[in-house]
């Protein structure tokens, strides 16, 4: 009986070991995971990265929790052999400080970290070290949440501090109008509607290998703008805008025109313009520039232009 069950227990230590190492858990234990004497508390330091180089980083926008997920494998190893460390985890700013709640400690000096994140906290529908950052089934015709991703950061250790730097990007691209009239001193122009005839707003996106969308659905007619703003010979920005799946684009402009001409006659327009034929790529803010000229009751489609870090513009 004692030889039999000595057998059986150097079985099940090996295959222990053998599971282990194939990766079904972190194959340091707890004293190696934390040998250290000295105890730094993991904090985060979010911050938006713009598409233009010359604008470098922005301040991320405040109250708006997002989630990380990490892993830690030893110092001088591979990322094969990182094992979960936080798991969807949520991060908050409490007194000024970026944390989890509970806070967590870095783990020893002898192993190093890979961190991915996304917010919102919670939006995101997969993560991992094979897709990064995943955000499935996106309808961007219902749901105009802002969508950011950080790329993989890796071998990370704790001598570089005790805070991970958090550069967010827009998953998504940020589409709104303006508009100028070729009227004359005695007459009156007012933008009641803008809409782009035929746009995807359903797609899936993922982070890894490179940052991707896969778009889908049906096309539409989606509405940029509804109300009521005047506009003169100088460009007007019409107020709002949209969070929009990154696609080519080629689709007319409508547009919805009051017109009252010098006689005090109004005149109520719908007009188209020439198609808009454009890449939108992640991370920019597109504004395009239409022009409305009275004589000939036409829409005129004048420039895109293009410029990034759109939630603060």
């Amino acid at each position: 009986m004692l030889k039999g069950g000595t057998y059986s227990l150097r079985v099940a230590a090996a295959a222990l070991l053998l599971w282990s190492a194939l990766g079904g858990a972190c194959s340091c234990t707890l004293a190696e995971r934390y040998d250290d004497t000295l105890k730094l508390r993991l904090t985060f330091d979010p911050v938006l990265y713009s598409a233009s180089k010359a604008e470098g980083l922005g301040e991320y926008p405040e109250g708006v929790d997002f989630g990380v997920d990490v892993w830690d494998y030893p110092s001088g190893g591979e990322l094969g052999e990182a094992s979960a460390f936080l798991s969807r985890e949520r991060v908050s700013c409490i007194s000024g400080e970026w944390t989890t709640v509970p806070s967590v400690n870095w783990p020893s000096g002898k192993r190093q970290l890979a961190v991915l994140a996304h917010s919102p906290f919670g939006w995101a529908d997969r993560i991992s070290l094979s897709s990064g950052v995943e955000f499935r089934n996106v309808d961007t015709y219902s749901d105009q949440t802002d969508l950011l991703y950080m790329e993989l950061s890796e071998g990370l250790d704790k001598s570089q501090g005790g805070t991970v730097s958090v550069p967010f990007r827009h998953a998504l691209c940020y589409v709104d109008f303006a508009i100028r009239s070729n009227a004359s001193a005695s007459e009156s122009v007012n933008v009641q509607q803008v809409s782009l005839a035929s746009l995807r707003c359903s797609g899936s996106f993922s982070s890894l290998p490179e940052a991707s969308w896969t778009v889908g659905g049906p096309f539409r007619e989606v509405l940029f703008y509804n109300g009521l703003t005047p506009v003169g010979q100088e460009n007007t920005r019409l107020p709002g805008g949209r969070w929009t799946i990154p696609q080519g684009v080629n689709s007319v402009v409508r547009a919805r025109i009051q017109y009252v001409g010098s006689n005090g006659v109004i005149h109520l327009l719908n007009l188209e313009s020439d198609p808009l034929v454009k890449t939108l790529e992640a991370g920019r803010h597109y504004t395009v520039v239409l022009s409305f000229n009275p004589d000939g009751e036409s829409l005129i489609l004048d420039d895109t232009v293009i410029s990034s870090n759109p939630f603060y513009e």
